[in-house]
């Protein structure tokens, strides 16, 4: 630094003289002395916004395996439904055959031609319909596993699955929900609000650092690195936060703010997660009565369809009530698959609103 020297300083030799002024400091070493604990909130409020973000991936994951099953059970349960309509249109051709015999004998009016083509054309744009379905099931699929639309149409399907009641205690603790994802994260938001809290808190008070430097100076820059120019010093530098009170008293209403709106958050969370679990366990539990009942009507359509094609083998009965028969049949078999459908993307709905299952007494469900 060249640096002209008061004619009274304390550089007597240099007094009234302008010289080239050279420090040379390779160790340079400062250590915060954390009296009031702020080093420490920061770090833990550092290292819990780490956990929220690793909360915010696993939500994210859950939300994906969520939407990966749903579409998953609507892809096999249409092509299970696409199995009974296209036998419905196959049967509704049968009849209109039939009904086109019996017009051309005199044996049924033009009427009921007409009505047989409009349930064949209804038949053909049900198979268009639940075709489409399918390719939109098979692509979103896709979509979600990160591939382009022509690797959906390669997904194996496996039968849906046979699910049980969930054996869900009377008395359902607020431990089964502890897990979810959004809970944690809201739970990890307001220790990082209370440590930012801290920190601020901490502000007011003197700032401690030790410092130390060691290094060559001279006010000669030939025998800068002479022994005798060796300079070394310790010792504390302290600041206080004298002019700065109004900007750390609105920092820490700021944090104070930032605590409650953490808190009303993560009450506002565990309300949201209770009222979906009852949402979603409400309506599985509705869909599996139905499935109850449509089993007691698939029992009955088929007594019914052997009943007419043992009284069409035994001249009882036309070929119409047989084929009217099977038409039903399918229909309740069709409606029966919509069900199941219904009845695994529910479970499936209701395991993400438990955040992927819950703990209870007797194991992990």
């Amino acid at each position: 630094t060249q640096e002209y020297f008061s004619k009274q300083g304390l550089h007597t030799t240099a007094n009234g003289s302008s010289v080239l002024y050279t420090e040379l400091n390779p160790l340079e070493v400062q250590y915060h002395v954390d009296l009031w604990g702020q080093d420490s909130d920061k770090i833990r409020a550092a290292l819990g916004k780490v956990r929220v973000a690793r909360t915010d991936l696993a939500e994210a994951r859950l939300r994906l395996s969520t939407e990966v099953a749903i579409h998953y059970f609507s892809l096999i349960g249409d092509i299970l439904r696409r199995a009974q309509i296209l036998k419905e249109q196959r049967l509704h051709a049968a009849l209109l055959r039939l009904d086109q015999e019996r017009l051309r004998s005199g044996l049924t009016g033009a009427k009921a031609v007409y009505l047989q083509k409009e349930a064949c054309t209804a038949a053909r744009q049900a198979v268009t319909d639940i075709t489409n379905d399918i390719v939109v099931q098979q692509y979103s699929l896709a979509a979600l596993a990160g591939h382009g639309p022509d690797w959906g149409r390669n997904i194996q399907t496996a039968p849906l699955p046979s699910l049980t009641t969930i054996a869900v205690p009377k008395d359902l603790p607020l431990r089964i929900i502890a897990h979810r994802p959004d809970i944690v994260a809201a739970r990890w938001e307001i220790e990082v609000a209370a440590q930012e809290v801290g920190a601020a808190r901490a502000a007011f008070y003197p700032n401690v650092n030790i410092a130390l430097f060691a290094g060559w100076n001279s006010i000669h820059l030939g025998d800068l690195f002479s022994p005798g120019n060796l300079a070394h010093a310790v010792g504390p530098v302290i600041s206080l936060p004298i002019f700065e009170g109004g900007a750390l008293r609105a920092q820490l209403r700021v944090r104070n703010a930032r605590y409650m709106t953490a808190e009303d958050h993560y009450h506002a969370t565990i309300l949201n997660a209770v009222r979906q679990i009852a949402d979603r366990l409400s309506d599985w539990q509705r869909i599996r009565r139905k499935l109850s009942e449509e089993q007691e009507m698939i029992i009955a359509a088929r007594h019914t369809t052997r009943l007419e094609n043992a009284a069409f083998r035994t001249g009882i009965s036309n070929k119409i009530g047989m084929l009217t028969a099977h038409i039903h049949e399918a229909q309740i078999n069709d409606q029966d698959y919509s069900l199941q459908i219904a009845d695994a993307t529910s479970w499936a709905r209701l395991n993400a609103a438990l955040g992927n299952g819950y703990v209870f007494s007797g194991g992990r469900s």
